[in-house]
């Protein structure tokens, strides 16, 4: 379900001297200039380093058309009557004199390192063409291996993909390449093991790759994390799974990935209190979470695995009733984003759910073009709703303490990444109030403020913990 609604603003970019369009990144207009570096980085797959990157904008903060602002070259930029730098910790409404760019033109112009070459590269096994992949010679193979699996959407954790060259460091053709089998690898007289820790430079001899037309790298994808024979249920299946997905997020590190939170997740919800019981597979919680009481009550993202081919009704509804239970625990909706959850089995389903601004469960099992969600897209979803998680905690952490507009309002957030889909909130069960007789009925003053004494104690949440706990 999509919903019109714009929240943050866009400001339109364009990496001077490059291929490639212009093109927007959403921004707040009290974030910094360092902060639109990160983003510029993000949204060009981490061809360069953010930290890197010069921005530069005219002097009178006017904006181009995208046909004049790819016109613009870097002697341009060098015109002090024309352009200016802009200064990474300034914010970006003052760095426009006080105003948001109001309209959608290109007023932000990137500049990146100009010792970056690219080196082609192809996942061997794959149905995918060669790639480049923009590096400079003296980062390891180890921020290749980076490099590539954002390249590849994350379609594999960084950390496990093996990377190959030819023995005598030549290139291939694409059809070449393309050619190259598992078994090929494995023939040591023509290739080998390219070690994490080597610089590009250093594992090509000493002399960056000279051919950019040619393919150099060769990278072997993991194997799916599922134990075959084995029950999903099972202690290494979990701490495989749990890895995998740990991994895949790594970079977003307000965020943790853990198998359980304290107190549990059954819960009563709706206004029927209906009581849900169970707990998902894995939780995504703020990193602070791992270590206190109140993981419960701030989740981020559920995530229900299973190892079938095929997810029934049955996985999707008990997934959607994880998604309420976690809505029903948060306490943090004025100023967090609300949960999501993800039903998946690590292949070829991935099912994404979110509460609408209407309190409505929604799925998504296509993306925006349609397509059913493979793998490659379905993790980028998920990884940009937790960018977008982790980048309000960031905020959080340098305003010191939640940022807040009004505690009684439920802000809506956008729900894996898109900022037309907006994510709000279930609607909450109410406390149950009754009278009863009883008063009348006790004979003696004593056992009326007894029994008034333990229906205060049946409406506390004191207890609502294991007994150990109340003491750590």
């Amino acid at each position: 379900m999509i919903h019109p609604f714009f929240e943050t603003p866009r400001l339109f970019c364009v990496v001077v001297g490059r291929a490639g369009r212009p093109f927007s990144v959403t921004i707040r207009e009290n974030n910094t200039v360092g902060m639109l570096k990160d983003k510029i980085a993000i949204q060009k797959k981490y061809q360069f380093p953010a930290d890197e990157m010069d921005l530069f904008m005219t002097t009178d903060g006017t904006g181009f058309s995208t046909v004049a602002a790819a016109a613009v070259t870097l002697a341009d930029l060098q015109d002090v009557q024309r352009f200016k730098a802009m200064g990474p910790a300034l914010s970006i409404k003052k760095t426009f004199g006080g105003t948001f760019p109001p309209n959608e033109e290109v007023y932000v112009f990137a500049v990146a390192p100009k010792y970056a070459s690219q080196l082609f590269c192809v996942v061997v096994g794959g149905t995918g063409c060669p790639f480049p992949v923009t590096i400079r010679e003296d980062e390891t193979v180890g921020m290749l291996k980076g490099k590539i699996a954002i390249q590849k959407k994350y379609q594999f954790p960084a950390d496990e993909m093996d990377l190959f060259m030819a023995k005598d460091g030549r290139g291939f053709s694409c059809e070449a390449a393309a050619a190259v089998t598992l078994a090929d690898l494995q023939d040591v007289q023509r290739f080998k093991a390219m070690g994490t820790t080597l610089s590009i430079k250093k594992a090509f001899g000493g002399t960056f790759p000279p051919k950019e037309e040619e393919v150099y790298v060769f990278a072997v994808a993991p194997e799916q994390p599922w134990i075959d024979g084995v029950n999903e249920n099972d202690s290494r299946n979990v701490q495989m799974y749990k890895e995998y997905v740990a991994l895949m997020l790594q970079d977003f590190v307000q965020l943790v990935v853990s198998t359980t939170v304290r107190l549990g997740f059954s819960t009563p919800v709706g206004e029927s209190r209906r009581r849900l019981t169970g707990a998902p597979d894995l939780y995504v919680v703020p990193r602070g979470c791992a270590f206190n009481m109140c993981g419960r009550t701030e989740v981020v993202m559920v995530i229900e695995l299973k190892k079938h081919d095929t997810l029934s009704d049955a996985n999707i509804a008990q997934t959607a009733g994880y998604l309420l239970a976690a809505h029903t625990l948060f306490d943090k909706q004025a100023y967090r984003p609300t949960p999501v959850a993800v039903l998946t089995n690590l292949r070829d389903e991935w099912h994404l759910f979110w509460v609408d601004r209407n309190g409505e469960v929604c799925m998504m099992t296509m993306d925006s073009n349609l397509q059913i969600l493979t793998r490659e897209t379905a993790w980028q979803y998920i990884r940009k709703h937790c960018e977008y998680v982790n980048s309000v905690f960031r905020e959080e952490l340098a305003a010191g303490g939640p940022i807040v507009d009004d505690l009684q309002a439920l802000k809506l957030f956008p729900a894996f990444g898109d900022t037309n889909t907006m994510a709000g909130q279930v609607k909450k069960f109410a406390p149950l109030e009754y009278e009863d007789n009883m008063v009348d009925v006790l004979e003696t003053e004593e056992e009326v403020l007894l029994y008034q004494m333990s229906k205060r104690l049946q409406r506390t949440t004191a207890f609502d913990m294991p007994y150990a706990a109340m003491y750590s």
